[in-house]
């Protein structure tokens, strides 16, 4: 008996990705000959540092496979915090870093546990395409606040407009990566 794989609810809910479609179709068309400009995904062409890829290598030979600590390894904390305090003059306490595996991840973490159901979350414009399909995915609301026309970006006072008795955050992430 042949069963067909079913995804739940909020996966249905959630629309393809604007960036993968977008790339995908960049693909596509140099595969047909066409000239294309791509302003979607970006790689990274740039080489790790060769003492990066040596002290990896001597772990891995060494059999050093272990997890990390959930909010990422304490010396790369401290040297983040280290960082804050002498490009920004803020002190931040190594407590208060977290190192994850980049941006959309520890924001979906964040909705997950501060957005309950039917919770709205402002979003400036422009913003990643991914961070209302995150909002949806956790049952909340995107509330998409767009600039003013001749403006970038939109101003504190209409974020602030935006937000109601709804309203569970205001997601600011810096670079917003439109």
């Amino acid at each position: 008996m042949s069963q067909t794989l079913r995804v739940s609810e909020l996966a249905a809910g959630v629309q393809e990705s604007a960036t993968i479609r977008l790339n995908q179709r960049a693909v596509r068309l140099r595969a047909e000959g066409m000239p294309v400009i791509h302003l979607g995904i970006g790689e990274p062409t740039n080489r790790a540092p060769q003492s990066a890829i040596e002290a990896a290598e001597q772990l891995l030979a060494a059999g050093y496979l272990k997890y990390t600590a959930t909010a990422g390894v304490p010396s790369l904390r401290q040297a983040i915090a280290d960082y804050m305090t002498a490009c920004y003059g803020r002190e931040i306490p190594p407590a208060n870093v977290i190192a994850s595996n980049g941006s959309k991840h520890s924001l979906f973490n964040v909705l997950l546990a501060i957005v309950s159901p039917g919770d709205e979350v402002v979003i400036p414009a422009p913003y990643w395409v991914t961070y209302p399909e995150q909002v949806k995915l956790v049952r909340g609301r995107p509330v998409i606040v767009l600039p003013e026309p001749g403006s970038l970006l939109p101003s504190a006072e209409s974020l602030i407009g935006a937000a109601g008795p709804g309203t569970r955050a205001i997601l600011l992430n810096s670079p917003n990566n439109p």
